[in-house]
């Protein structure tokens, strides 16, 4: 198990629950968290999907591995990442990073250049 402090979050990695002396705070923070995670990996994908791109690609277009975009749009996605990593993704994708975490609205303003 690996887990990480940033500026009072919890990063936990390969969906390993973890526990403090208080009680289960971590876990449900971990829950809260990964919820958060699938919200924006849906948005990733209905935005790539809008910019007729595969998962190949969007990894190729900010080389990354094809396996890390689809681990970040699985809808039962247990995984974290960065901000760095999203900021790359929304470059990738022509959007606002703030796009992936206002909704979706059809004429959406987050959206860089029109799709034809």
């Amino acid at each position: 198990m690996q887990v990480y402090f940033f500026f009072n979050e919890v990063k936990l990695h390969f969906n390993t629950p973890i526990m403090n002396a208080g009680g289960e705070w971590a876990l449900r923070r971990h829950k809260k968290f990964i919820q958060k995670y699938r919200e924006i990996g849906r948005k990733i994908a209905f935005y790539r999907h809008l910019r007729g791109l595969t998962q190949e690609e969007l990894a190729e277009k900010i080389e990354v591995s094809v396996s890390h975009i689809s681990k970040i749009e699985a809808p039962q996605a247990n995984t974290s990442f960065s901000l760095d990593m999203l900021i790359l993704i929304a470059e990738g994708l022509e959007v606002d990073v703030a796009a992936f975490f206002n909704p979706i609205e059809i004429s959406s303003p987050y959206i860089k250049n029109k799709v034809e």
